[in-house]
């Protein structure tokens, strides 16, 4: 005779029902509200929440657009599929052309842009998520994928690391053992 796995089953679907809701709450609110918003969705919890309370509910009608930003490079189909950064003042972000750039978050100025595409024709559909930050000491670095290429930026000027892999990016479709194209 088989042992019956509805009991088991059934206590799985208890436990489950459980857990996932209170872990799900417990991650609603992180412990330390993020003042700055430095990888994509916010923190590790990515859950695109911030606590700052500047903006409420008795002055969310009044906002107004503080400033825009142009990439300059959208084309027929393009699209931009990345979540913006903001650390220490400077948004980066990438391009539907996957340019990467740096603005000062108070007046969008452009402070620095990194082109890994160029001389490249850029047709059809390229698309990232966007850009990560790291920083250690006086190293502070802007991480970001362009087609098989992985580079690492210095986020004060945007140019290459060239400590970082080979002058500044690494080739992702290395040490595969195989084709990734096949």
């Amino acid at each position: 005779m088989k042992p019956n796995p509805l009991p088991i089953i059934s206590a799985l679907g208890l436990l489950l029902s459980v857990s996932v809701p209170a872990a799900a709450q417990e991650r609603a609110i992180p412990a330390s509200g993020y003042r700055e918003w430095r990888v994509y969705g916010g923190g590790p919890e990515s859950i695109r929440y911030s606590r700052l309370d500047q903006i409420n509910r008795s002055n969310v009608r009044k906002l107004r657009i503080a400033w825009t930003y142009d990439t300059g490079d959208a084309y027929k189909d393009s699209e931009m599929q990345c979540n913006p950064i903001v650390v220490d003042g400077m948004l980066y972000a990438t391009s539907p052309k996957l340019r990467v750039f740096a603005l000062d978050a108070a007046d969008g100025k452009l402070i620095w842009s990194f082109n890994p595409l160029a001389g490249e024709q850029v047709t059809g559909k390229v698309r990232n998520r966007g850009v990560t930050y790291w920083g250690e000491g006086n190293d502070r670095r802007i991480f970001f994928a362009a087609r098989h290429w992985l580079y690492a930026l210095d986020a004060r000027t945007g140019k290459p690391v060239t400590s970082f892999g080979d002058k500044g990016r690494v080739d992702l479709r290395q040490g595969f053992g195989r084709d990734p194209q096949g």
